[in-house]
């Protein structure tokens, strides 16, 4: 027979084993409930993936008929429907440089950095072009492309355009090419370069484009007008920012471009049979 020690001993010993046990499924018990919902995140993440590779599919399929049905419609109506899904960056302070506004045709051709905001968001402004052909105007977009707009205004109020050459014309791109102060394609620009604004742009006739190097953010100062639709070979680049709109002009685009004369070796196309000078630039309001 158990002493009344003895018996406490025994007791506790139970108690304690109990308590073991009850802890033990408990454990099991939060273990399993773990277990059971990091599987059903996996679960959902899954068919959150699954839904996201459908959605994905959807959407490109869906897109490709919207391309297709904007291309066989009208052309002018094609062109600006789908340059709205144009993905543009909004340009913030930091973007733009801290040099001055050009106020004065001074004939500046090196700066120490890019302009500050010179113009406003939105502004209507207007662009003419005197060539040694004739005259083009085009309408800027200050809403969309406000810092590749803003580059190309104080530029242009410089008087850095004045006086360059056409020094590239594209056939196969549909293309001529000018500002460049030594009138070629490894011209140094303005001594800076602005960040890419924007891209997925679509190009066809009539389109005042800023040129670019191979690397991101390499705009400077040189530009090319698209004269006709083959300059829709760029698309599948899209990435050279569209920030004007001939209005008037593209006849004198057209003759400068018959003027192709091709460069042997080049790959780049060729240039104008005869010397065509954008003799100035001038901004004024639209």
């Amino acid at each position: 027979m158990l002493s009344a020690q003895e018996f406490v001993t025994v007791a506790a010993m139970a108690n304690e084993k109990r308590a073991r046990q009850k802890a033990a499924k408990e454990t099991k018990s939060t273990t399993e409930a773990r277990r059971q919902a990091a599987q059903e995140v996996r679960v959902r993440k899954k068919r959150n993936q699954a839904f996201s590779r459908f959605g994905w599919i959807l959407g490109a399929v869906v897109g490709s008929f919207v391309l297709v049905y904007l291309l066989l419609g009208n052309g002018e109506d094609s062109v600006n429907t789908i340059q709205a899904d144009v993905n543009y960056v909004t340009f913030i302070n930091s973007d733009f440089g801290d040099g001055e506004c050009a106020t004065a045709n001074t004939g500046t051709t090196s700066f120490d950095s890019a302009p500050q905001l010179c113009i406003q968001s939105g502004e209507a402004l207007q662009a003419t072009f005197t060539t040694s052909e004739g005259v083009i105007i085009v309408d800027l977009n200050t809403a969309g492309t406000v810092g590749t707009t803003n580059n190309f205004v104080n530029l242009t109020r410089s008087g850095y355009y004045d006086g360059l050459e056409v020094f590239r014309t594209d056939p196969l791109a549909g293309l001529i090419e000018s500002g460049a102060q030594t009138n070629d394609a490894d011209d140094p620009g303005p001594g800076y370069t602005i960040p890419d604004e924007a891209s997925g742009f679509v190009y066809g006739a009539g389109q005042l484009v800023m040129s670019r190097g191979a690397e991101d953010d390499s705009a400077g100062s040189r530009y090319f007008f698209t004269v006709t639709d083959k300059s829709d070979a760029l698309d599948t680049q899209g990435d050279f920012v569209v920030f004007g709109t001939v209005t008037s002009g593209l006849d004198v685009l057209e003759s400068i471009l018959a003027l192709h004369e091709p460069v042997q070796g080049s790959l780049t196309g060729g240039q104008p049979s005869r010397t065509v000078t954008i003799d100035s630039v001038t901004i004024a309001d639209n």
